[in-house]
């Protein structure tokens, strides 16, 4: 892989601390990434987002980015410069922290095709939480893909079609799902598991499974109330 930036284009203090310290990322804590960059203090997930692009496609790159569930565009706020070309499909448009290039309106499920074929080098999933039985299916088949029903279980069925319009043949699907507590235990979110199975069913190797921890002054704990987010999983996906 090519590593070094192309020309006018100069790796800032950032991108250089990411390369040193996670070269190959796996297990990261949230005070760490703090530590990494002032700009890492209020957006960690934006320099989390940024350590896993750095990795498989080099930011250096100018990397093209298809956000699926792109929400107010946080996950851009540090590393915006290096992105080449940027769209995001959502089903509300927000107050952007960050403007993509390109936005379309509606569930990305019917809007997709809008974009440019095999163009994107990374395309980010960020599902909405959504866990608990319902009588629309039958548990007991696949208690752990049970949140099958809509949204989440359609978005993710929807995902191999969608990664095969978009992503180029070297691409990467990054998807983020966060654990929950539920009912005061902590809750294997089920969306890990559908995910991996449609995608390996469709292609799809894991490339890469990481894992980053949250703390704040008060975690980690139990709680009893429906969500509260201890882990973040990134799924890395390729061809």
């Amino acid at each position: 892989m090519d590593r070094e930036p192309k020309a006018g284009l100069e790796l800032d203090s950032l991108v250089r601390r990411i390369r040193y310290n996670y070269p190959y990322p796996s297990v990261i804590d949230q005070r760490e990434i703090q530590r990494l960059h002032n700009a890492c203090l209020r957006y960690p997930y934006s320099c989390l987002i940024a350590i896993v692009i750095d990795a498989f496609i080099g930011l250096d790159s100018s990397p093209r980015i298809a956000d699926l569930t792109y929400g107010v565009g946080s996950f851009y706020t540090v590393f915006r410069k290096y992105i080449g070309y940027l769209a995001g499909i959502d089903v509300k448009k927000w107050d952007w922290l960050v403007e993509p290039d390109t936005f379309l309106q509606g569930f990305f499920e019917s809007r997709y095709r809008e974009l440019p074929e095999k163009s994107f080098d990374v395309v980010v999933f960020d599902p909405p939480f959504e866990t608990r039985p319902t009588s629309k299916i039958h548990v007991d088949q696949k208690p752990w893909l049970y949140h099958r029903v809509e949204p989440v279980g359609r978005m993710i069925k929807e995902l191999p079609k969608v990664l095969e319009h978009l992503m180029k043949p070297r691409g990467i699907f990054v998807a983020k799902i966060m654990d929950p507590t539920m009912d005061g235990a902590v809750a294997l979110e089920s969306s890990h598991y559908a995910l991996v199975e449609t995608l390996a069913s469709a292609g799809y190797r894991l490339a890469e499974h990481i894992i980053f921890r949250h703390l704040s002054r008060n975690r980690p704990r139990i709680e009893t109330q429906r969500f509260i987010k201890s882990h973040t999983h990134l799924l890395v996906f390729t061809r």
